[in-house]
């Protein structure tokens, strides 16, 4: 067994776990969800996942 996960594996895992909370989020509100990113990448990254 490893010890320690490569960058690419960090990177994966992060993203699996923020587009679990996401997906969480979205699916509980009565009146729905709204979510700010202060960080211009992160919300045009986050807009362009919006269907």
């Amino acid at each position: 067994m490893r010890d320690s996960l490569s960058e690419d594996e960090i990177i994966e895992l992060k993203e699996k776990i923020i587009l679990n909370s996401l997906n969480v989020l979205m699916k509980r509100p009565i009146k729905g969800l709204y979510i700010y990113a202060s960080d211009k990448q992160l919300r045009e990254y986050l807009s362009s996942l919006k269907t």
